[in-house]
């Protein structure tokens, strides 16, 4: 997601001035998409080098994030300097998505290298739709669903 508003971000500036700084707008996704699929794999052995391995692995990928996360800020405050109204819309998305990344990685840490339970009320399941439920209804093929309760 971080990756998508910084290019949305860099075609706005671009267009605007031709004396950015284009290191800003460094795409991280397909590292986090490679990450992400160790994780993945790493997820299915139970031993103790699995989980260092796997442990490794969430470091990178939050660190990853987090670097995602500072150049966000930073063509944040280059969008917030410029008036157009795609600008604005745009910041408007950086202020919703960058505080639920940023709860994300807290809640990753808290998890993976802390051993801690995080309370269903502290986590965030989908940076879309961050009222989004984590379900449990006993069905014999499915352990967890996510989605709304309507009852």
């Amino acid at each position: 997601m971080i990756s998508r508003l910084l290019s949305q971000a860099k075609e706005i500036l671009l267009r605007k001035s031709n004396n950015t700084n284009l290191s800003i707008f460094r795409n991280r996704h397909r590292t986090a998409r490679r990450i992400s699929r160790e994780i993945d794999s790493l997820s299915k052995t139970r031993n103790q080098s699995g989980r260092q391995k796997r442990e490794k692995a969430y470091s990178k990928l939050i660190a990853l994030t987090k670097a995602s996360c500072k150049q966000a800020q930073k063509v944040k405050l280059l969008i917030g300097n410029s008036n157009f109204l795609e600008s604005q819309k745009l910041l408007q998305r950086f202020e919703i998505f960058l505080p639920r990344v940023e709860q994300v990685i807290e809640q990753s840490q808290r998890r993976i290298f802390h051993s801690e339970k995080v309370p269903a009320a502290e986590k965030i399941v989908s940076i879309f739709e961050p009222h989004t439920d984590i379900i449990c209804r006993g069905k014999i093929n499915v352990d967890v669903e996510f989605g709304h309760k309507l009852w």
